[in-house]
């Protein structure tokens, strides 16, 4: 199976499993309230309060998305408001039944977007793939995959 078959089938599987979750579209212009939920064994808060480091069995909840990683820096924007956050070391992001593991994390939070790099694999029920680079969209779930190989169970699905 090509790459952009697995891919273009990897996006009906995922459609599929998160047709049922009823989220509506955030506004882009409109951004909804991110509340990020973390434990780690040491916070480093800079002097301005506007960013934070997280070292030592960090775990981060953002949403429905749950992260954990070795180390995770994170930066404020205006008020309270997470403008972002960088994960580094083992890193593993999970959303319902889908988990994607990398070396790093970068997630954006205007955009609502996630970009995963370094040793990268992707699985579920019914996929294994593993990659160069995740870029995952929450507000769609969208999710792509460059340089993709491995394996999408179709179930008794034929062409």
């Amino acid at each position: 199976m090509s790459a952009a078959l697995r891919l273009a089938a990897l996006g009906l599987v995922l459609a599929a499993s998160h047709a049922s979750a009823g989220k509506e579209k955030v506004e882009k212009d409109k951004p909804a309230k991110i509340v990020v939920k973390f434990k780690a064994d040491k916070v480093v808060l800079g002097p301005d309060l506007r960013s934070a480091t997280l070292t030592g069995h960090v775990r981060v909840t953002v949403g429905d998305v749950q992260i954990t990683c070795k180390k995770l820096s994170l930066a404020y924007g205006g008020g309270k408001q997470v403008a972002s956050f960088k994960a580094r070391g083992k890193v593993k992001l999970v959303l319902q039944d889908l988990e994607a593991f990398a070396d790093e994390l970068d997630y954006d939070a205007k955009a609502r977007k996630v970009v995963m790099r370094g040793s990268c694999r992707v699985k579920s029920k019914s996929v294994n793939l593993t990659g160069e680079k995740i870029s995952l969209e929450l507000d769609t779930r969208k999710i792509a995959i460059d340089k993709a190989a491995g394996t999408i169970d179709m179930g008794n699905q034929t062409f």
